[in-house]
């Protein structure tokens, strides 16, 4: 019988990151093991632990300099990837397989796609196989983290500041200012923002993709301050907008209990973010997102309002005029900003319409009712992906209060390119901004960005 001399040693902590690797940044097919990632220490990694466990070498991809095909010693990490029944499996379906569920794995899998923020650690992913297997090892040390569905994927937030220390040291052995995760996820969600005009007041947008809407906002009058309910705009505006005025503050409070927000907390860090803003007189008040807020007061509502019992059925129930106090709550908080001469931009996650107990296929934004009856203009954002095509990202304009405009799309809209077709359509103009220099603007963010891309 052969042996072969490259088969991995499973103990060894480094085939574990190594599996945790290419299960969040790699492809597997019939023929090729894929790793893609921009980060050099971590392709470097790969490549010293194929060679010393498999004999086998990097070769990048002629099509794409970010992806490296695993070569070499007859196909000793496909093979590896097939005992382990990996072969062919997707993003959605892949696994941790047995005698791999260990903090090297989870180590790996953080590395590839997780984040790290300002007192938050996220991991998100579309195998919901995959993160529930990461939570369990988490759970066995002690890891805290709240679980929640980002449509198709999972994501694992650990966050507060003893919370990210433990896994900091459980995962790493580090502390959290010695180590730096990728933020690597795109999902979809709706967006909403305020511009004040000339005899006119308010606009809002709907749906789309988070580095997309994120983006939207990098491009808005400075200073921007964004609040941020799911530790998600730091680093992307970090990495597209290094030299901008832009800051984030993260309001989102966990509960004791890990599966929980603590909603009453949240809030009231919500509230004193607006207050602290009130006396701006220019630049941009960004919320993200009012749906993660409209949540909070639900609970807040049922966490505090005391019920009433049931004559007749012994139940608990609530008056349906408790509601009222978060409506009113809501409200303060929407006019509170919109009130403001500044530009609001705010974003909600997306809800299916139902009927009769069933999808109807259409999707609104996940807040109060009346929240875009209190805007002049609503913008949808989407995200096509067409066979063999980069992406696209076209902005649909749903609802303009000053003229009929259902239907006008702005392709790979930014602030700048809104004011432009507003200017050119309807003759309505942002009061205070460079028309000027807006032609100029655009073609510099346009530049900025094929660089950005270029460089990635």
């Amino acid at each position: 019988m052969e042996i072969d001399r490259y088969a991995p040693t499973f103990e060894r902590d480094d085939v574990s990151r190594l599996l945790g690797l290419l299960l969040g940044d790699g492809t597997f097919s019939l023929t090729t093991v894929l790793f893609t990632n921009t980060d050099p220490a971590l392709v470097q990694d790969v490549a010293s632990i194929v060679k010393r466990e498999f004999g086998a070498h990097l070769s990048r991809s002629k099509h794409d300099p970010i992806s490296y095909r695993i070569v070499g010693k007859r196909g000793a990490v496909l093979k590896w990837i097939r005992s382990l029944g990996l072969d062919c499996h997707t993003a959605g379906d892949k696994f941790i397989p047995e005698g791999f569920h260990n903090l090297e794995t989870v180590k790996g899998l953080y590395l590839a796609d997780g984040w790290l923020g300002d007192d938050a650690v996220q991991l998100q992913l579309k195998s919901h196989t995959l993160i529930n297997q990461v939570a369990d090892i988490l759970d066995r040390y002690g890891v805290h983290y709240n679980k929640y569905p980002i449509y198709e994927y999972l994501r694992l937030d650990t966050a507060g500041k003893y919370n990210v220390d433990r896994f900091m040291s459980v995962v790493f052995g580090k502390d959290p200012d010695q180590l730096s995760l990728n933020r690597r996820y795109n999902i979809g969600r709706q967006d909403v923002y305020d511009i004040e005009l000339e005899g006119a007041h308010s606009f809002i947008t709907e749906s789309g993709i988070v580095a997309h809407n994120t983006f939207f906002i990098g491009t808005m009058p400075e200073p921007v301050y964004v609040i941020d309910t799911e530790f998600g705009s730091r680093q992307v505006f970090k990495y597209w907008f290094p030299d901008r005025d832009i800051n984030v503050m993260e309001v989102r409070v966990v509960a004791k209990d890990p599966t929980k927000t603590d909603a009453e907390a949240t809030f009231s860090n919500i509230e004193q973010a607006v207050y602290t803003l009130m006396d701006l007189e220019e630049g941009t008040i960004a919320i993200d997102s009012m749906s993660d807020i409209y949540g909070w007061m639900n609970e807040w509502v049922e966490q505090t309002v005391p019920k009433q019992t049931s004559k007749k059925s012994g139940e608990k129930y609530m008056m349906r005029t408790e509601w009222g106090k978060r409506n009113a709550r809501y409200r303060n908080l929407v006019f509170q900003l919109i009130s403001r001469p500044v530009n609001v931009f705010f974003s909600a996650q997306p809800k299916e319409g139902y009927a009769g107990g069933e999808g109807t296929g259409e999707f609104m934004a996940r807040w109060l009712t009346q929240h875009d009856h209190w805007v002049d203009v609503v913008l949808h954002f989407d995200k096509w992906l067409l066979p063999g095509k980069p992406p696209r990202y076209p902005t649909t304009v749903d609802k303009c209060r000053m003229h009929r405009a259902p239907g006008m799309r702005i392709d790979d809209c930014t602030y700048p390119k809104l004011l432009k077709r507003l200017d050119d359509k309807f003759g309505l103009r942002i009061k205070g901004a460079d028309y000027v220099n807006l032609a100029k603007q655009i073609k510099r963010d346009e530049l900025a960005i094929a660089a950005k891309l270029k460089k990635k």
